[in-house]
């Protein structure tokens, strides 16, 4: 059975933490809030309840379809009692749920996983479905599963699969349904190795996608965890995650391809390219990149904090991508402090105030960060040297004034649209420099930048 994350589940079963004590109850998955099990009945005693908020690393359970379950790092968070019927509820918050089996310890090593995430078929775009001639008598549909594409990742194979289901109403109606999905195999993955797996393909696919996006499956193979029935008999188990992604938000609808900045057809040819160069530069991308997922939420919105957000992630990128831009040799400048420090017409007050103020005094300042990145990847705006000067200076002016408050630099600021325009003007300029660094072509950026973002 496949599980949808961005959808409500319930299970019900029986539960237990040894097989002597096992007690109904249901299991609810709810993708914007928790997970947590509900029991008619509790493993813990009345003074245990009441003592604290008992502690599980481990819940069994199995499902009413027989599924066997397992619930990981649990806590006890509400419980009543009636004594008077002599009964008691119990709920427990889940952190995540393992459908298919039973762990008896922590030792979560995988050889295989793979996940569905929001947008990423739509971006694909690769179809088994093949409609052949029709008529109006007469209408040919074929399906033949696509072959995976398949490229290599840092010592990790990894493949574009397609699966797909079918159903069949009670009108007649036949529904078949294609589903893409991202599949990573190696000599073992812990939990902690899967998540940043995952964390790495979401960012990347919201870049290409230009908008944010969720885990909406995760499932994982162990080799030493086989069925045993008569028709699997030693086939390797799949086994469902149940875990929420903080980054779900029900009101992001699916995108359609045309809104998408980069899709699967303009990188065909330098995928593995592209991603390998991805992982090896997510650590210096990220920091940056967290904001710029973050401001997907906030494009709507007419507000300083969007464009002061952009603002600080060209800061960071620069930061972590040009860490020799300093003003002078750091030798020259630490002995330029001492002698600063070392000036005896000054008090200890005052040379506490000096030494702050130096800190950072030989890092550049933002209008030098912001040239270095618009000299870099400011191809997409076709501005002559005048209109970049306006440009950088009112993302200078406008940043200090909404930081720094002064209202005698008001006039100079950007307000209401005009800041909104700035700030998505920041973000084209970042994306542009972290499609450059991962080997995509000025052509292709920039053709792709005026058709999704500047189109707009």
């Amino acid at each position: 059975m496949n599980y949808n994350l961005t959808e409500d589940i319930t299970i019900k079963g029986k539960w237990f933490i040894n097989e002597d004590t096992k007690i109904h109850g249901e299991l609810k998955f709810k993708p914007e809030t928790r997970i947590e099990l509900s029991l008619l009945g509790c493993f813990h005693t009345i003074q245990e309840r009441w003592m604290g908020n008992p502690k599980e690393r481990f819940i069994y359970g199995i499902s009413e379809d027989g599924d066997e379950i397992t619930l990981y790092r649990t806590i006890l968070v509400d419980h009543s009692e009636n004594f008077d019927a002599n009964y008691v509820r119990c709920t427990f918050s889940v952190n995540m749920a393992f459908i298919g089996y039973h762990f008896k310890n922590e030792d979560f090593i995988f050889e295989r996983f793979d996940f569905g995430l929001q947008n990423f078929g739509t971006w694909y775009g690769v179809t088994g479905l093949n409609v052949n001639d029709y008529t109006s008598d007469e209408y040919n549909v074929e399906y033949k599963k696509p072959i995976p594409v398949e490229f290599n990742i840092s010592n990790n194979k990894c493949r574009f699969i397609s699966s797909y289901t079918t159903a069949l109403n009670e009108n007649d109606d036949i529904c078949l349904a294609e589903h893409s999905k991202i599949e990573l195999e190696s000599e073992g993955y812990t939990l902690d190795d899967i998540f940043k797996h995952v964390a790495k393909f979401k960012s990347i696919l919201s870049l290409m996608t230009y908008e944010q996006t969720y885990l909406t499956s995760l499932s994982v193979f162990s080799n030493k965890i086989v069925y045993q029935d008569e028709i699997r008999n030693g086939k390797i188990k799949k086994i469902n995650l149940l875990w929420r992604d903080i980054s779900y938000y029900k009101s992001i609808k699916e995108k359609v391809k045309s809104d998408m900045l980069i899709t699967f057809p303009d990188i065909k040819e330098n995928l593995e390219l592209v991603c390998c160069k991805w992982y090896e530069y997510y650590d210096s991308i990220r920091p940056s990149f967290n904001l710029l997922f973050y401001s997907f939420r906030k494009s709507l919105q007419f507000t300083e904090e969007f464009f002061m957000d952009m603002a600080r992630a060209i800061e960071v990128w620069h930061r972590r991508n040009n860490s020799d831009c300093i003003r002078m040799y750091p030798n020259d400048f630490n002995n330029f402090v001492k002698r600063a420090l070392s000036n005896n017409a000054l008090d200890n007050d005052e040379k506490l105030l000096l030494k702050g103020a130096l800190t950072y005094a030989n890092e550049p300042k933002l209008e030098d960060r912001l040239t270095d990145v618009f000299n870099e990847a400011g191809f997409i705006f076709n501005l002559n040297e005048q209109e970049k000067d306006i440009f950088l200076k009112d993302v200078k002016n406008s940043r200090h004034y909404y930081t720094h408050y002064d209202p005698s630099k008001e006039k100079k600021a950007k307000k209401n649209l005009a800041l909104h325009d700035l700030g998505i003007e920041l973000r084209a300029l970042l994306i542009s420099a972290i499609l450059l660094k991962v080997g995509m072509t000025k052509d292709l950026i920039k053709e792709k930048i005026h058709d999704v973002i500047f189109h707009y």
